[in-house]
């Protein structure tokens, strides 16, 4: 575990106002996870299949819905992991 260290001249303050930002960032990314997974459903209630057996399907499928399908497969991921490391941020006082 790595740490930070923040000098302010009320730390109760200071870490009161950085746990809300904190909460703020999660509550954003747990919703940019919800929209991106309503965009990967759709693309996969419209060709019937999940990314993965899309890409091997021998049947076409518009390229750029395909582009966009992957960008939002990969959006997604980032998302989560970025709403667990957020998760995983401490913030305490001295």
């Amino acid at each position: 575990m790595e740490f930070i260290r923040v000098v302010a001249p009320d730390t109760r303050f200071a870490s009161e106002a950085l746990e809300w930002a904190l909460d703020r960032e999660i509550d954003l990314a747990r919703m940019a996870v919800q929209v991106s997974k309503e965009r990967v459903k759709e693309f996969e209630e419209r060709y019937g299949r999940k990314l993965r057996s899309a890409l091997s399907s021998p049947e076409r499928i518009d390229e750029i819905d395909l582009a966009e399908w992957e960008g939002e497969v990969m959006a997604l991921d980032r998302l989560k992991r970025k709403v667990a490391a957020l998760k995983e941020i401490r913030i305490w006082h001295e």
